[in-house]
């Protein structure tokens, strides 16, 4: 694939990112910080099929793209949702490279012995401890937060399953597409 070609994809995986997280903040949620997490899928889906930089790209880019269209860029919430993005996609990029060291053509369904639901998992729980301890940190200076961290973790687990089936399935589609569009017509 040239390059015109691999830009264009992956500024439409910015874009659907950055659409999936505003459409996310408009929906009620059970708890103000809970969400599904859906832009998580497509920085998962950038990670399979273009590798770890353009998958923290997307994350970095979605949040703030995200941000400036919703009015929050500079806030706490910005912050939070940046720092947890960040290093969701950095988690998840270092368990893909590991995966991928010595094998000359790894599957993109396993990742060092992950699925890539258990990558997915492992992102979003990531996700949700550098949230907690950033909002520890500069927001609520009292050891009680941490109370609701078995919460969190059984919650990241249930919504990094669901965004690492849709990731596992959208990285097989595009795939296909990646591929015929590489093609010579």
């Amino acid at each position: 694939m040239d390059g015109k070609k691999k830009i264009a994809y992956i500024s439409v995986l910015i874009a659907v990112a950055s659409t999936l997280q505003i459409v996310e903040s408009l929906f009620p949620h059970p708890l103000p910080w809970l969400r599904l997490g859906l832009a998580n899928m497509i920085t998962l889906t950038s990670l399979v099929i273009f590798g770890y930089a353009v998958a923290v790209q997307v994350a970095v880019l979605r949040t703030i793209l995200s941000s400036f269209l919703l009015g929050t860029f500079f806030t706490p919430g910005f912050f939070l949702s940046f720092s947890g993005a960040l290093v969701s996609a950095l988690v998840m990029g270092g368990v893909y490279s590991l995966g991928r060291i010595g094998k000359s053509n790894p599957s993109p369904q396993y990742l060092f012995g992950f699925s890539i639901i258990g990558v997915s998992i492992l992102g979003a729980v990531s996700h949700n401890v550098t949230q907690l301890f950033l909002a520890y940190l500069f927001l609520i200076r009292h050891k009680g937060i941490f109370l609701i961290l078995p919460f969190l973790i059984v919650a990241a687990v249930v919504t990094g399953f669901i965004t690492g089936y849709g990731a596992n399935y959208l990285s097989r589609e595009m795939r296909k597409i990646t591929i015929e569009a590489g093609k010579p017509r």
